[in-house]
């Protein structure tokens, strides 16, 4: 038979409990997010009666108190699991971001003014005797079979640009390739435009 002064001792008991645990799941939650939002977990411990808001040395004593080990001393919140990096995302820094749209630019720029100088340099060799074996045709002129080479070789430095286009630190360097190579061509284009066509 339980009497009514055991059934008050478990109560009491139960609730000194509940409250113990609720406190340190409290302040594990704070501690875990206080990287991410320090003032948050100040004001969420405040809420909770164990420190006031306004003293970060209460905070660290309350922790220690609790054997929850302070915000700087826990593993950084992203990287650690792929769920709370994917809810968790750090604020875009907007610096960042139109420096990253303007490499961008710059680098569709260069693809487009790579094509045209490849593109005009065919143009102006067609028709004429060309010096390069691999691009000479039969009759030693450059023809469609140097058309085709010149296409595949512009197929061979744009379709990885495109395939990595989603990686914004390669832009800056694939728009360097593209202007350098813009340069070469655009220098055969005007050289073979000093070159008459044979009749």
């Amino acid at each position: 038979m339980v009497f009514k002064p055991q059934l008050a001792a478990a109560s009491v008991f139960m609730n000194f409990l509940i409250r113990k645990t609720s406190a340190i799941l409290v302040l594990a939650c704070t501690s875990i997010f206080a990287s991410v939002a320090a003032p948050a977990s100040t004001e969420l411990i405040a809420g909770s009666g164990l420190a006031p808001a306004s003293s970060d040395a209460g905070v660290a004593e309350t922790l220690a108190s609790h054997a929850v080990a302070p915000p700087n001393r826990l593993r950084p919140v992203f990287g650690t699991s792929p769920l709370i990096s994917k809810v968790i995302q750090p604020e875009p820094d907007p610096k960042s971001e139109k420096k990253a749209r303007k490499t961008r630019l710059v680098w569709r720029a260069s693809m487009a003014a790579f094509a045209t100088a490849t593109a005009l340099d065919a143009a102006t060799s067609v028709g004429k005797y060309e010096s390069n074996p691999l691009l000479r045709s039969a009759d030693g002129k450059f023809g469609m079979k140097g058309m085709a080479i010149k296409g595949g070789l512009a197929g061979v430095v744009l379709v990885p640009q495109i395939a990595f286009r989603n990686h914004r630190e390669l832009h800056s360097k694939f728009a360097i390739i593209n202007f350098a190579e813009t340069a070469f061509f655009a220098g055969l284009a005007i050289h073979n435009m000093g070159i008459s066509v044979p009749r």
